[in-house]
Parts: C-alpha cells; structure tokens; sequence
C-alpha cells in the first residue's frame, strides 16, 4: 500500500481546521464507548491525513479512514508522555483480537502517531500492516530502528 505518509512526520494542530474539527467531534463522539477528548485527538490524527495527505473519511461505523488508494486504516495515537511501546502493543493486540477471534472487518494498515498535546504536535510513528502467513500485524515502518 502506498501510505502517502512516512514515520518521523511532523504536524500541527495550527494546519487544521479547529472548528471544523470540533464539529466532527460533536458528531462521531459516542458516550460510554469513549470520552470527547479522546475522540476529538483521534479525530485530530484523521483529519491530518484528510485534510493534508490524501486520504478520505471512511462513514461506516467504527471505521476511520481510506487511504489514497482507497484501502481501509485505523488511526491511532497516544500522548507522548504514554509508555509508546505498551500502548501500541496493547492497541494491535486488540485489534488482532477483533479481526480474528471475532470476525470483524478490521483494516489490514493501522497508522499512529504521537501526540504533544501541550504543543499542538503530531507525528507519525509508526505503520502496521496485517501479515496473513503471520496471521498478526507486522510493522512496516517505525521511527525507532528496527532489530
């Protein structure tokens, strides 16, 4: 898949549109599923990629975007002040979880970035894809060498 995005970029919250973010907020936010806040920076994260790289809102509930190519991807993030290893590790985990144990129609391409919620920063991290002989997501592409 071409992600028309690689690790190590970086964002701001000043490119987008706050307004328009906050309206997509009201919309998508879901009570007792998640908080506001929580959904608003992932929105955040989603509209970096729709409104700066390509990609387009994917409408079908519990799902994120498409990529350029119009493939499925999550969006993730996390605080960088987060322990970045375990929640990811945690994040793919649960979603492997619904992609195989529970038959969903989960996206084979997970994309997360870190946040600085102080700073308004936001930067791609890390690229997922699902590998089916592995029968797990591998990652693709990270800021942190590969061993």
């Amino acid at each position: 898949m071409k992600w028309n995005v690689c690790t190590g970029a970086t964002f701001t919250f000043d490119q987008l549109d706050a307004d328009v973010i906050v309206e997509h907020t009201d919309r998508e936010y879901k009570p007792g599923y998640s908080s506001w806040r929580n959904t608003h920076n992932g929105l955040i994260c989603e509209h970096i990629l729709t409104d700066l790289c390509g990609y387009t809102d994917d409408a079908r509930p519990y799902k994120d975007l498409f990529s350029p190519e119009g493939i499925s991807v999550e969006v993730k993030s996390y605080n960088k002040n987060r322990d970045a290893e375990q929640h990811k590790k945690e994040v793919v985990a649960t979603l492997w979880e619904r992609k195989v144990m529970w038959k969903k129609d989960i996206s084979n391409y997970i994309i997360f970035f870190e946040r600085d919620d102080d700073e308004g920063v936001y930067t791609v991290d890390e690229l997922f894809e699902w590998n089916d002989k592995e029968n797990s997501y591998i990652s693709v592409q990270s800021r942190k060498p590969m061993v």
